[in-house]
């Protein structure tokens, strides 16, 4: 089914839920109140053409008058999950809005364009998770809390940490200082390969938490599946307890590799919701790609900046030099423009500024191709998705 959100947002789904039952069957076409075509609407607050048949998912809509002011105008309806999301125009009009609305409105659309995860088997509600996140891989933990104070302040409301970052107390220490309510925070982190097992995973988790300072965490990963196979399904059923027991209200997996995803399916209750892996133009991983969309499951991009080793490429600049941005910049709207979840790092504020710069601006069909062209299977961090 084909529809277009005439001048609504692809805010992909809302960052506080509404429920199912409260969505209207799909319209053929969404009119919102007038706004002057002008006023340059965009992805992430903007128009959509949604085409790809799939699951249903929720989209909360709002329309932004940019230059006079803001006017919202929400809306949920249940419409096919889409994996090509097509903006109309930009979101910000640089001839007429000041940098304070700038900042504004980028700050809005941060705060709420998100996917949905599901896990399926568990009766449990969809999880919304912000479309774009700081990572604080390996950062101290003075340098974590400085970075996530910054981010909290912009409006990042994901952070995505790990056990074997070191860093959990001082992600948690940073989200208390900030004074924001927990529940508007979207915290992810991730069981290591030492404390895979049944028992150790639980005990893992509680340890995250503990050093988190907090209740519950939005995302619990694996991190890998770096552990022979009847340990890996050991694991993933004390992560189906740590779910049902709401120490989590989402699971997933990262670095899972396809024969990785069907073992655990042949053998789970709860389907992941997520896989985190490596992804950007130089490593489209399409084979996993497709995969995890026919399964409904969303992909997550560590690593969208090739960790800098990439940021010169010839194509990157020239597409970057288009659209007066960055090169970093282009692989962070890449990724959103895949619907892919992605965590940039950086411990450096205008970086940490830049990176989440990108909802004023869109790549077309054809800049989209190129950077897809440029796919080599390079990758930059390391690639557990083959191990046996």
């Amino acid at each position: 089914m084909d529809m277009k959100l005439g001048c609504f947002p692809s805010v992909i789904s809302p960052r506080s839920s509404w429920p199912l039952h409260a969505a209207p069957s799909v319209p053929s076409m969404i009119t919102p109140p007038s706004v002057p075509l002008s006023s340059h609407l965009s992805y992430g607050i903007a128009s959509a053409l949604i085409d790809h048949p799939g699951r249903c998912t929720l989209i909360r809509a709002a329309v932004v008058k940019a230059g006079w002011g803001v006017y919202s105008c929400r809306s949920t309806v249940r419409v096919p999950f889409s994996h090509r999301f097509r903006p109309a125009a930009s979101l910000f009009s640089r001839e007429r809005a000041t940098p304070m609305e700038d900042q504004d409105v980028n700050r809005k659309a941060l705060e709420e364009t998100c996917l949905t995860l599901t896990n399926a088997g568990h009766g449990g509600p969809p999880v919304s998770i912000p479309i774009i996140g700081l990572g604080v891989y390996l950062m101290n933990n003075n340098t974590a809390f400085k970075a996530v104070s910054h981010a909290l302040q912009l409006g990042y409301r994901h952070i995505d940490t790990a056990h074997l970052y070191g860093n959990e107390r001082a992600v948690g220490d940073a989200i208390r200082a900030s004074k924001i309510p927990r529940e508007e925070i979207f915290i992810t982190t991730k069981l290591w390969n030492s404390d895979h097992g049944y028992a150790n995973t639980l005990q893992a988790c509680d340890h995250s938490l503990k050093e988190l300072g907090v209740d519950y965490v939005d995302l619990y990963l694996v991190h890998s599946p770096l552990s022979p196979p009847s340990i890996r399904l050991d694991t993933w059923r004390a992560m189906e307890m740590i779910l049902k027991s709401g120490k989590a209200r989402s699971i997933g997996v990262s670095n899972y590799g396809i024969h990785h995803l069907k073992e655990l399916f042949s053998n789970c209750e709860i389907r992941p919701s997520i896989n985190q892996v490596e992804l950007h133009p130089f490593n489209v991983r399409k084979d996993i790609v497709d995969f995890c969309r026919k399964e409904n499951i969303v992909l997550e991009a560590y690593s969208p900046l090739t960790r800098g080793a990439r940021l010169n490429e010839p194509a990157l600049k020239k597409i970057a030099k288009e659209h007066r941005k960055t090169t970093a910049q282009i692989l962070i709207r890449w990724c959103v423009q895949k619907e892919f979840v992605t965590i940039p790092k950086s411990a450096k504020p205008a970086r940490i500024l830049e990176n989440s710069q990108v909802f004023d601006f869109e790549l077309s069909e054809a800049e989209m191709s190129q950077l897809d062209s440029l796919d080599e299977g390079w990758v930059v961090a390391w690639d557990p998705t083959k191990a046996q």
